[in-house]
């Protein structure tokens, strides 16, 4: 009887600690990056990620890598079709590289939503990945016209609203896609 209650303890401590790995959804979307350009993608929509998790050192790291691959400094690394878009990425470089100075989410949403017309001016001439261009209506306060806009390599039914991930995580829609353009 001692035995057969050893193996039944031994047996419920064992199986205890068992555990089913938990499947980790990833930061980025589904990004790979290979060129300079796709390491810039991957890095903003790592920094949208930081902001779905409203967490400021993420944001900081995030936009501050971003700010390291758009620096004007570094475009002895480009490739000749990517040096035509020196002027978006010191654009780009010029918003991403204020969001850590900001102390809190409002002021760097308002910067991250400002990040999207310079990206998307680089992602239409070189681009990669299918990217859509999803937006919210009611970013009261983040822009002037209320109207935020982000990318995602999701379509509509994926929705994930930087701008209100607590209250309103799934409103938005899908007004555009950037479709792949393979530099020459």
């Amino acid at each position: 009887m001692k035995v057969l209650l050893a193996v039944i303890v031994i047996t419920c401590a064992m199986a205890c600690k068992q555990t089913t790995p938990k499947k980790v959804q990833p930061l980025v979307d589904n990004i790979v990056p290979v060129t300079n350009i796709d390491s810039i993608t991957y890095q903003y929509l790592n920094l949208k990620s930081a902001f779905l998790m409203d967490s400021i050192p993420l944001i900081n790291a995030a936009s501050t890598a971003l700010t390291a691959l758009s620096d004007p400094n570094r475009m002895r690394f480009l490739t000749p079709s990517e040096l035509m878009l020196a002027p978006m990425l010191a654009a780009l470089h010029l918003v991403v590289s204020d969001i850590p100075t900001k102390q809190n989410l409002k002021d760097k949403r308002k910067l991250f939503a400002a990040t999207i017309e310079p990206l998307k001016a680089i992602l239409q001439k070189v681009n990669n990945h299918k990217l859509y261009i999803q937006h919210c209506p009611m970013a009261t306060g983040i822009t002037t016209d209320d109207n935020a806009y982000w990318l995602s390599t999701y379509n509509d039914n994926r929705i994930r609203n930087p701008f209100f991930p607590k209250t309103m995580l799934e409103c938005g829609d899908v007004t555009d896609t950037l479709q792949v353009i393979v530099s020459q």
